[in-house]
């Protein structure tokens, strides 16, 4: 059995952020070992008590991650041409 603790992408989620970078590779990567783990491979997050883990359904945390994953980003004002940037003092 191999356990992948998604503690800190979990974390970095509830904290209101999107998912990006590390986020979406480990999200990636334990996609791919789940589905490749033919049941061998299963996710958990650190549990509230002092020790310990808790398992966590595979398709219910992909299923939420996914959803933030595809979601349209907020539109990002493209960086100003050279004409558009104030004159240096």
């Amino acid at each position: 059995m191999i356990w992948l603790d998604l503690e800190n992408l979990i974390r970095h989620v509830e904290s209101g952020h999107r998912p990006s970078g590390i986020q979406r590779v480990t999200f990636e990567l334990s996609a791919s070992l789940v589905a490749a783990g033919g049941g061998a491979v299963r996710v958990c997050r650190h549990a509230r008590a002092p020790h310990g883990f808790v398992e966590l359904d595979w398709a219910d945390v992909e299923a939420r991650l996914a959803a933030l994953m595809t979601r349209d980003a907020p539109a990002r004002r493209e960086a100003p041409s050279p004409r558009e940037r104030p004159e240096a003092a």
